[in-house]
């Protein structure tokens, strides 16, 4: 009978359970240091959106993303706003969502700019139609206050966020958002679909 090699081990299963352990633990360890030393020096943040069905529907935007990466602003003075891309911010207190709240939508509106509700309900910003109606009112059997008609020019360090779906709770709602409330500029990764 052979005798077994010395230093062989006698449960190869084992051993393989042993080795995939720790190759996964040191992944997800370099994973997270990679992840966490991109976000100190590039200024960019990763953040998850697990897209269930009922999510999907739900969603603000029309591509359902499975990732973000939002793109940190670090001085607002300097930074150039870019009209029709995503930004991640955190909301105000509402009726909806908590404080601080973080949400991805569209800049439609930047400081200087006209923003009008007609009586058509029809959100306007400098006299080009960006989105119609309060379909979370409709939905809801609530009367459009006749306040949310308006005209008027987005003053200093506010923006119009807007999603692009009937389910975007967004500023035709609650209005502007502060500049320092606008975290960055978000990157829409892995989309599942519209």
């Amino acid at each position: 009978m052979e005798t077994e090699k010395k230093g062989q081990h006698k449960h190869p299963v084992l051993r393989s359970c042993i080795k995939w352990s720790l190759y996964a633990s040191i992944s997800i360890w370099l994973g997270v240091t990679v992840f966490d030393q991109i976000e100190k020096h590039i200024n960019v943040s990763f953040w998850g959106h697990i897209g269930a069905e009922k999510e999907r529907q739900l969603s603000c935007i029309k591509d359902m993303y499975y990732m973000f990466v939002t793109k940190k602003i670090t001085d607002y003075s300097t930074h150039e706003w870019q009209r029709d891309k995503l930004y991640t911010f955190r909301s105000q207190e509402g009726a909806l969502y908590k404080k601080g709240t973080i949400f991805v939508k569209y800049l439609r509106g930047l400081p200087g700019d006209t923003v009008e509700i007609n009586d058509k309900y029809e959100i306007m910003v400098n006299g080009k139609v960006v989105a119609s109606g309060f379909p979370i009112f409709e939905r809801h059997g609530i009367r459009i206050p006749e306040k949310f008609i308006f005209k008027e020019v987005i003053p200093p360090h506010k923006y119009y966020m807007l999603g692009d779906t009937e389910h975007s709770y967004d500023s035709r709602y609650w209005g502007y958002v502060d500049e320092e409330d606008i975290i960055g500029r978000a990157y829409g990764f892995f989309a599942v679909g519209k």
